[in-house]
């Protein structure tokens, strides 16, 4: 398995867990993805195994009432974002590295973005937490 198939396995893993960490019934996983991804009624088939056989009408009137489900959305779609923008930014940069001169405007944009606002490097980070006295 290469390693970008790893990655995302893990990356997935994470979220499906973090996910689940939300909800009072774990099987409503598959529901939040499902929902998350566009709640593609040709898709239901294969998410409804995991919830008793409801019908898609049902799920989406009594799911997206519970409040776990709703946090569960919203967390979900949150994380995806940042996973969006990096699929946009690299098909953007395989633009720009092709001559378009729009997508290269575009990268030089985004690279300015707040995206990027994290300047502080991992030894920033080591040094955060330790407590240094300057008497010593």
């Amino acid at each position: 398995m290469s390693t970008n198939k790893k990655v995302r396995k893990r990356i997935t893993n994470d979220l499906n867990k973090s996910i689940e960490d939300l909800l009072d019934n774990k099987k409503l996983r598959h529901f939040v993805r499902w929902y998350v991804d566009g709640a593609n009624a040709s898709e239901w088939d294969r998410v409804k195994q995991y919830l008793n056989n409801v019908t898609m009408n049902f799920a989406l009137d009594n799911y997206l009432e519970r409040n776990d489900v709703k946090s569960a959305i919203e967390f979900a779609v949150k994380e995806q974002k940042d996973i969006n923008l990096i699929k946009v930014y690299q098909a953007m940069l395989k633009k720009a590295l092709e001559g378009d001169v729009n997508s290269a405007n575009w990268i030089v944009k985004f690279s300015d973005s707040s995206f990027f606002n994290n300047k502080r490097s991992a030894i920033d980070d080591l040094l955060q937490g330790l407590d240094v006295d300057e008497d010593e």
